[in-house]
């Protein structure tokens, strides 16, 4: 890059900060480390560099919206600065809650007993319908013998309790 450069180019196209020949729309170089914009109609992003990690943010090859890590590192989200979840780069594994990889999608929470009253979930996952039914998914991890629980509720009132079904009729 040109240190202290700024200028436009390529017709007034292409506006490059730290380097003299922008290869974006918007281009800014410091050292290895780069940040690129194009607005392309076809295909908008931005590219992002610290010389070893590349993210890129935009619309791919098959028009559609995409965040990708473009290099060999995990891509992580996060809230508040904090991480909550993670795409392993070594499995391609989605990680929610911890930074352990241990099969293709890994939640970790905190324990808790199946709730009996209130509108509280107190599992470590949730699946429930608009009808306001919840399969609730558990771990009490601190009382021995560290039971997993498995629970089927109203959203609206935790004390209604609904049957849990493994096999339906009609199934195999």
């Amino acid at each position: 890059g040109a240190s202290g450069y700024a200028g436009i180019t390529g017709g007034g196209e292409r506006l490059g900060i730290g380097i003299t020949n922008p290869s974006a729309s918007f281009h800014i170089v410091s050292g290895s480390k780069y940040l690129r914009a194009t607005t392309s109609s076809s295909t908008p992003q931005i590219i992002q560099s610290d010389g070893t990690r590349i993210v890129y943010v935009g619309i791919n090859g098959d028009q559609l919206p995409c965040l990708i890590a473009q290099s060999d590192h995990s891509l992580v989200f996060g809230v508040n600065n904090a991480e909550k979840a993670r795409f392993s780069a070594t499995t391609g594994n989605l990680l929610i809650g911890g930074t352990t990889d241990y099969s293709r999608l890994t939640i970790k929470g905190s324990d808790g007993v199946p709730p009996s009253s209130g509108t509280t979930a107190t599992g470590i996952q949730r699946i429930y319908s608009s009808n306001n039914v919840a399969l609730d998914f558990g771990v009490n991890g601190s009382a021995s013998p560290f039971p997993g629980w498995i629970q089927v509720s109203d959203t609206t009132n935790q004390a209604t309790h609904y049957p849990l079904v493994l096999q339906g009729s009609g199934s195999n």
